[in-house]
């Protein structure tokens, strides 16, 4: 195999990486942006409905919204 073709199969295979990065990094970028409307127009909420219909029945919980996530925890 002559050198020209290595480098044009090496050059070939570096760009389609690069491609591909791209391509994954805009999916992984949508994704988030959707888990996080996700989060706060569905999952959040819910919680919060879960807590007080806990709390109505004397069981205490309280939601913790860290970054990027929701938790229910007991008092």
């Amino acid at each position: 195999m002559e050198i020209g073709e290595v480098r044009r199969r090496v050059l070939q295979t570096i760009d389609r990486a690069r491609r591909e990065a791209a391509l994954r990094r805009t999916r992984v970028d949508e994704a988030s942006r959707e888990y996080g409307e996700f989060l706060d127009h569905t999952a959040v909420p819910l919680f919060h409905q879960v807590a007080r219909s806990l709390r109505a029945e004397g069981h205490a919980f309280n939601v913790f919204t860290p970054p990027g996530s929701v938790r229910l925890a007991s008092e």
